[in-house]
């Protein structure tokens, strides 16, 4: 393990990424979500911003569901899933298909 890599700012700089990243996808999906109901459903403004709660749990309730589960599960492995990944700190190498089941794939998806 690379110097550093067990470091809490290796860690939060991991979570951020884990947590941040998809939320941006996920906001994206919200945004296209509003331009598809008021061409084609016919909301107004008053009926999006009843869906803003909803695309808020959603947007950021989702990541950072899993990158607290990876906190979570990281603590009680040997190895932690939070290190070195390339040149920055994110998912560790050794839990990469991680990052295409929890990371990739979900972004892919939206």
């Amino acid at each position: 393990m690379e110097a550093g890599a067990t470091s809490a700012l290796c860690h939060s700089q991991a979570f951020l990424i884990q947590f941040l990243l998809p939320a941006d996808s996920f906001w994206s999906l919200a945004m296209a979500t509003n331009v598809y109901l008021t061409f084609f459903k016919g909301y107004d403004a008053n009926g999006l911003r009843r869906l803003e709660k909803w695309y808020a749990g959603l947007c950021y309730g989702l990541p950072f569901t899993v990158a607290v589960i990876y906190v979570i599960v990281d603590a009680t492995l040997n190895e932690p899933i939070y290190g070195p990944a390339v040149i920055w700190c994110w998912v560790s190498k050794r839990f990469e298909w991680m990052r295409l089941a929890f990371f990739y794939g979900p972004v892919w998806y939206v």
